[in-house]
Order: structure tokens, then sequence, then C-alpha cells
């Protein structure tokens, strides 16, 4: 056998390969739900269920794979009979249409992995008690009238982006939610007392809020994602926040703080504009604690508000230094700086200041000083 003959045989063998995956992908189809209303549960994964065409009224298509975009309601007469995914499923796409009024959902412990992306608009997708929802590139939409219901999920994962429009609703697990990539809320977010992840991969990302209040609120959020940057886009309310890695850049918001505040990565104002300031503000009704990044470049916040309605918001472990101004806003809200060094440019001090005594407090103006100065054991050495 000469050389010309094994080449032959390689390029046979590349040409075949080539028209398999070809062929392969020629395969991938639209898949349209066309279940029959007779009062028994339609399951995903029966082709009875399934047509190759968006007219179709009767099934037989393929079950929608991999390659495969999964439609519900693509026209006016379609099936709103509910489908229940009782196992695994992979798919390319899922669309849930305007003309489809009833509930796709996926059992308890399964999973569904989308290789692009989700679109709902309207109707609801229901996740089932520790089932997961992975989407994989391009933005997911919900629309006006579409529901994501996930109270009871293990864990729903986007990794591009989740954009909810006016009228459309997400209703996060009560366990993890990820950004892989961003976040766009301009409907309903219900939180579930869950945790939200922002893991971007890269700092192109950004998460818009639309300010704080119901339906805009998180409850536990975790920043994660060594020297990669998510900028916030609008005011956020938060219970706790851990800023594990990377850095927040709050862009001018403020950051308001139910519960604890804990920065091993930074909080940072990075924003163009003239004359914008941020500040976090800690609006609790219980004992917080703040546990901040603090370093010569990045100081560990802009100003700090101190707003809580009751319990006491300390200071813990590392050194503070704040850029502007400190402020403690009223009467019922008691700062404990406890025992640590701290250093602000000025102080507004309208309600309680704890010092332990053996710390360092630097305040180079101190602007207003209608409240109490609390001296736990003696004069600090130095304010």
């Amino acid at each position: 056998m000469n050389l010309n003959f094994f080449l032959t045989k390689k390029i046979n063998i590349l040409f075949f390969i080539l028209f398999s995956l070809t062929s392969f992908e020629l395969l991938a189809a639209n898949r349209y739900w066309v279940a029959a209303d007779d009062g028994t549960t339609k399951y995903f994964h029966n082709t009875a269920n399934w047509s190759a065409s968006k007219n179709g009224t009767t099934g037989g298509a393929s079950i929608p794979g991999k390659n495969d975009v999964a439609i519900f309601g693509e026209k006016a007469n379609s099936s709103d009979v509910n489908c229940v995914i009782q196992r695994r499923a992979v798919l390319k796409q899922l669309k849930i249409r305007n003309n489809y009024n009833g509930t796709v959902s996926i059992n308890d412990n399964k999973t569904v992995r989308i290789n692009e992306h989700l679109a709902i608009y309207e109707g609801t997708l229901l996740l089932g008690t520790d089932s997961q929802l992975f989407t994989n590139k391009n933005t997911s939409y919900i629309y006006n009238g579409g529901t994501l219901s996930a109270a009871n999920a293990k864990k729903v994962q986007f990794f591009a982006v989740l954009d909810i429009q006016s009228g459309g609703t997400f209703i996060a697990p009560a366990k993890d939610t990820i950004f892989k990539g961003g976040f766009r809320n301009y409907g309903t977010f219900t939180h579930s007392s869950g945790t939200v992840t922002f893991a971007p991969y890269d700092s192109s990302y950004q998460f818009i809020t639309s300010g704080t209040g119901a339906g805009k609120d998180f409850y536990n959020v975790k920043k994660t994602g060594k020297n990669k940057t998510i900028k916030m886009n609008g005011d956020m309310q938060v219970n706790d926040i851990t800023l594990a890695g990377g850095i927040l850049n709050v862009n001018g918001n403020d950051l308001y703080v139910k519960g604890n505040y804990i920065a091993h990565g930074s909080n940072r104002r990075e924003v163009t504009r003239t004359g914008q300031s941020t500040s976090v503000i800690f609006n609790g009704s219980g004992d917080q604690t703040i546990i901040a990044h603090h370093s010569n470049t990045w100081p560990s916040f802009e100003n700090l508000t101190i707003t809580n309605t009751s319990g006491v918001v300390s200071f813990s472990t590392r050194a503070i230094d704040i850029d502007k101004t400190l402020t403690i806003n009223s009467t019922s809200a008691t700062l404990d700086i406890n025992g640590i060094d701290t250093e602000a440019v000025t102080l507004v001090n309208n309600g309680t200041l704890q010092l332990e005594g053996d710390e360092t407090v630097t305040i180079t103006n101190k602007d207003t000083d209608t409240g109490t100065i609390l001296m736990m054991d003696q004069a600090p050495t130095a304010i």
C-alpha cells in the first residue's frame, strides 16, 4: 500500500465525518405541541404529542432533542393542554408562545438543559421540587403574561442574560439562582428567600433592577468570579450580601442591606458621569454585621449610611475606610464600631455611635452631631 492510498483513505474518512455532522444538523427541526385534550396527563416524552408542522393537528413526530426547538402555542388553535416533562431533557430552545395558556412542568428531581435560550411569551414553566433548569448561550426572555415559577427548584442557571419584560414574572428558587451573564428586571422578581449568585464569565455584564421594592428585592446575594466585574444599573435591596471575588461596580447607585455585609472583593463606584455618588445603606430591623474590603486604592465605602429601625449595626474584623460621609441617620439607628479602626471624611450623627475605646477613629469633618457618642470603656485614641 502506498502513501496515496493512505491519504485517499483519510480524506474519505474526513468527508464522511463532515457529511455525517452536516446531515445530523439537517435533522434539527422545530417540534410543535399538539397534545389532545382528552383528560389524561400528557407527557413531553411521547411522540403522540408532537407535530413536525406548525399547522399540524396530530402527533407522531419525533420528541424534541438537543438540536430541536420545542414550541408551545404557535398558532391560535394550538393545544393548551398541560405538558409534563417526566425525565431529563436536552433542547436547543424552548418557546412558550402567546397562544399557549397551559403549564409546562418539570417533574421533581429532573433536569432540563437548553443549549441556547428560553422564551416564555405567555403561560407558565413550572419547576418541581429539587428540579434544575440550565440555559446556555443567548438571552432568555420572560414576556408580559409569562411566568417562570421555580420556588421549589434546586437550581436555575442562566449562562447568558435573563430579561424579564414588564408584565413578566420570575419566581426564583428558595435555593440557588446563578447568573453567569447579566440580569434585566423590568417586571416582577420574587426571591423566595433564596440566594442569587452573580458569577460573570467576563466583565461586560450588568444587572438592571429598576430600583427597590416589592417584585425587585433580592434576598441573599453573592458576587463571585476572581478579577471579574459586574455593574449595577439601578438601586438594589438585599438581605445578606457577600462579595466573594472580583468587583461589584455600584455605578453611582445605592445598595440597601437589611442583613449582613461581607466583602472579600471590592465595592467600587466606577462611573463616568460627574456629580454622582453612591451609598451602602443599612436599613434592617435587627442586628447587622459589616466586614468590608479595604485597600489603599479602594476604600471600604464611598458613603456609609446607618438607618436601621432597631438593633445594632456593628463593624467586624477589618479596618473601615469611608471615602466621604458616615451617616447615622435617625435616633433609632446605632452603629457599633466594635474596636475596629475607622476613618471617614465627614461624620453626620443623628443616632448613636458606639465606641469600645481602643480603636482609632479619624474624622476629618464632624459635620453634624446631634446624636450620642457612647464610650464603652475610655475615650478613643483619636476622633
